[in-house]
């Protein structure tokens, strides 16, 4: 059978227009590539994905999602009572209606209601400590399995992981801060353009909430950007704007849009498994984001360790191109000398020549 599938991979790979495909990849370089071609950034990336255990370490790291989730927006929400914005609570709302599926926002807004129509003063002293350590450990796992990538052999030490995960949560939370801020902000911002005759109803309108989803996809690619960065043990191929926090964004909206489509349109969950039912599409919701955050590292790493590779075969050409050299300059030092030798011993020989005719 093994056989049977090579014969089919063969003649699949010399069929005249994977072969034309294949060379001409062997061209193109990509911006954020870093020079290398698109063939072998494909090469090891597919390797990377075939042999990196994708799927186990996307459950891992959806799990630990999940774990850090919840204390962080008991904090966050914790916090919202004290914030002195009219209507905030009812823009929330609206919000998560927006972006989350049906079936998890029920969920999520009956857990929000108990929260915010209160004040926990005494979840203010131990809930920031504990959210924070706990969304780092969430972060540190995400490091760790960037870290089992196949093209990834350096490690970082635990204490160093915990601090650089500290510093991501808060990195992390101020970006979804200034996404939060932009969407009900702008939401206000426009209302009130409009109440007061300043814009109208058309294109004006339409440019600022096109301008307002394109500062939110920006926030969603340095949201990207910082992980990839700061996440890999050995970064010294990695670029700070890179081609997998690219990748990473686009098939982060693509991804979450066809899902809350689906999840509204299509899915039964609620119907087969009844209230659990929301508990499923949430850890799928992580699985699928911890999916693409694991495919844009190694699109990464796969660059840097095309672009390692790549060094590797210079210097090795370089070392074979003065082996080269040396070994002609040694040829010829050795040619010379042999030749200074027989010129010697050809004057010597002409001179007992001449000597015996004397």
């Amino acid at each position: 059978m093994p056989n049977k599938q090579n014969k089919y991979l063969r003649h699949f790979l010399y069929w005249r227009p994977i072969r034309n495909a294949l060379h001409v990849s062997r061209l193109i370089v990509l911006p954020g590539f870093q020079g290398v071609p698109l063939f072998d950034v494909l090469f090891f990336f597919f390797q990377g994905l075939a042999k990196g255990f994708i799927n186990q370490r996307a459950a891992a790291l959806a799990y630990h999602f999940v774990l850090a989730t919840f204390p962080l927006l008991l904090f966050f929400f914790t916090l919202l009572p004290y914030v002195p914005i009219d209507s905030l609570y009812l823009q929330i709302i609206e919000l998560i209606n927006t972006l989350v599926p049906e079936s998890i926002a029920e969920k999520t807004i009956s857990v929000i209601n108990e929260i915010f129509l209160k004040k926990h003063q005494g979840l203010m002293s131990l809930g920031f400590i504990s959210s924070i350590y706990v969304a780092s450990s969430g972060v540190n796992a995400m490091m760790i399995s960037f870290n089992s990538s196949k093209h990834v052999t350096q490690k970082k030490k635990w204490f160093r992981r915990r601090l650089i995960s500290i510093g991501l949560v808060f990195a992390i939370g101020l970006v979804v801060i200034l996404s939060f801020t932009l969407i009900i902000g702008s939401t206000t911002f426009f209302k009130f353009l409009l109440e007061n005759s300043f814009i109208e109803e058309g294109i004006i309108l339409f440019l600022l909430k096109s301008a307002k989803w394109l500062l939110l996809v920006a926030l969603v690619y340095i949201m990207f950007v910082m992980i990839y960065y700061y996440t890999p043990a050995d970064k010294s191929n990695f670029k700070f704007f890179s081609a997998g926090a690219t990748l990473a964004t686009i098939l982060f909206i693509l991804s979450v849009s066809g899902f809350n489509f689906y999840i509204s349109n299509f899915s039964r969950y609620n119907a087969l498994y009844g209230s659990i039912g929301a508990l499923i599409i949430f850890l799928l919701w992580f699985y699928l984001i911890s999916y693409i955050l694991i495919i844009g590292y190694e699109l990464n790493a796969s660059i840097a360790y095309a672009v390692k590779e790549k060094v590797l075969k210079n210097d090795n050409e370089d070392k074979e191109d003065s082996i080269k050299i040396s070994r002609t300059a040694g040829n010829k030092s050795v040619y010379r000398r042999w030749r200074r030798i027989l010129s010697r011993i050809m004057i010597l020989i002409r001179r007992i020549g001449s000597k015996r005719k004397q």
